[in-house]
């Protein structure tokens, strides 16, 4: 099996070849005070010509096109998980990203909403 992370319209995103991630999977069946599952994973990337074209070339200060965040999908065999990657910080050596999931992307989504 092999650990992919794609977006939402099919782009693959480039891995290191030493890429792993956490999951700490739990069953809320038998239990409605536990939260759905939420997760914040921290994924290293290279800087390879596909994922700087993804992120719109974002080591570039005059890039106009730079993108700062990408709904994904991650699979590794059956398992799938929707996410947002949000890039963090940028170097020549790689591209520091996390992959927020369940609860932490919701409170990400809306922490910039205003209420009525």
């Amino acid at each position: 099996m092999e650990l992919t992370i794609r977006t939402t319209d099919g782009r693959n995103i480039d891995l290191a070849p030493d890429t792993s991630l956490s999951f700490d999977l739990k069953n809320t069946a038998f239990d409605s005070e536990v939260l759905l599952g939420s997760y914040s994973l921290p994924v290293n990337l290279p800087p390879t010509p596909n994922n700087r074209l993804l992120f719109g070339f974002p080591e570039n200060p005059a890039s106009k096109s730079a993108v700062y965040q990408l709904e994904v999908i991650v699979s590794y065999g059956a398992f799938n998980m929707i996410g947002t990657l949000k890039l963090k910080k940028v170097s020549a050596k790689q591209y520091t990203t996390v992959i927020l999931v369940g609860i932490s992307n919701a409170s990400d989504v809306l922490k910039n909403t205003m209420l009525p």
